[in-house]
């Protein structure tokens, strides 16, 4: 008897606070617009001229103040209820599961005694029961088959009970139907039907807002395949739930804009390399633009100016080359000057640097002690 009543108490439906949400938030808009009126009321209303400036002032101030109050206590009285809502859906969900790890056991028991031996029972009830039924009077005949119907209805109720604590919705809507065909009009029955209606709604609900959880904290890193992926998979699982269906899309509108931003970040990151004549460093981020997002409008016109863009790194890069080989020839390492001098002639055969050292290269040997 305790079992089923906590049964019964995990099924229970909770009370939804969005109408008394939304009229607090309603009050309080409507504290701020009365503070609004009061403020234009106390500076149209006349005053003393001594007094007018000072106590228009004081009162206004007095009257913001008050409605700013009214209207933060009306929207923390919300949030207050709504998480306590969620608080209590999760509670629920956690004694819904704590029931199940009990009734689990005797509801999958029962499925697969129902499964494996049903034939083999009804055969045995029914042979013993047309043996007892020979020596019954007609009148104890009706009571037997009426006590019978009623322990069969209370047997099959408690099975009901133990699946929908077990969360095996399949399950429990098969048993219901077999009730509800032998019972139509039994209001325990109507009542078990609300009872699975609520426990698979605040089932798909806490699924609903744990998996958007779940979704946004993927969205925050960045791990956008997995937020696609979660959202199409909770879309499928309740076709009919809006916010499922709206986790969808806003998985998509979010990934655009984050794929925006960052095509935006990275052009804007070349432009000031190059501002600072830092062409192999824009040249990097430019390939990583190209690469990340080709088909982007920034790609397309970073593609006209890519062999600029290479024509200036390739003078950098032989610049600060020709400044490796005097700042080594300065200091004496010659070997490191011979290096980089045959390094640019073999990059860069025909740029000016190069035509240059060619007629050096034999003195430079020299020096590096080349043979």
């Amino acid at each position: 008897m305790a079992a089923s009543t906590e049964r019964r108490k995990a099924s229970a439906p909770l009370p939804r606070p969005g109408v008394v949400a939304a009229i607090l938030r309603i009050l309080a808009v409507v504290s701020l617009v009365g503070a609004a009126g009061q403020v234009a009321f106390i500076w149209v209303n006349p005053a003393p001229p001594a007094l007018a400036w000072e106590a228009k002032a004081l009162m206004s101030a007095g009257a913001v103040a008050g409605g700013l109050a009214l209207a933060a206590a009306f929207c923390a009285l919300a949030m207050v209820l709504q998480y306590g809502y969620h608080t209590a859906l999760n509670i629920h969900l956690a004694e819904r599961r704590r029931l199940a790890s009990q009734a689990a056991p005797g509801a999958e028991q029962t499925g697969i005694a129902t499964a494996a031996n049903g034939d083999t029972s009804e055969i045995i009830d029914l042979l013993r029961e047309i043996n007892e039924n020979t020596l019954l009077a007609e009148p104890d005949k009706g009571r037997k088959r009426v006590r019978l119907a009623e322990t069969r209805r209370d047997r099959i109720k408690v099975e009901v009970e133990q699946l929908i604590a077990a969360a095996k919705w399949p399950a429990a809507r098969e048993r219901l139907a077999e009730l509800r065909s032998a019972y139509p009009d039994d209001d325990d029955v109507h009542q078990l039907g609300r009872r699975l209606d609520t426990a698979v709604k605040e089932h798909q609900d806490i699924d609903v807002m744990t998996t958007g959880e779940q979704i946004r904290g993927y969205m925050s890193l960045g791990l956008w395949d997995k937020a696609r992926d979660a959202a199409e998979r909770l879309a499928e699982r309740y076709p009919g739930d809006g916010e499922a269906q709206k986790l969808e899309a806003v998985v998509r509108m979010e990934e655009q804009a984050s794929e925006k931003e960052d095509r935006l970040r990275l052009y804007r990151e070349i432009e000031h390399l190059v501002a600072r004549k830092h062409y192999r460093d824009a040249r990097k981020v430019a390939e990583t633009l190209l690469q990340d997002y080709p088909d982007s409008p920034e790609a397309a016109t970073l593609r006209g100016q890519m062999d600029e863009l290479e024509r200036n790194a390739d003078i950098e890069s032989r610049r600060e080359m020709e400044n490796q080989i005097i700042e080594y020839t300065k200091q004496g390492r010659h070997r490191d000057a011979y290096d980089v001098a045959m390094l640019l002639v073999e990059q860069y055969p025909e740029s000016p640097q190069a035509l240059a050292l060619q007629g050096q290269m034999d003195k430079l040997r020299e020096r590096a002690g080349i043979s």
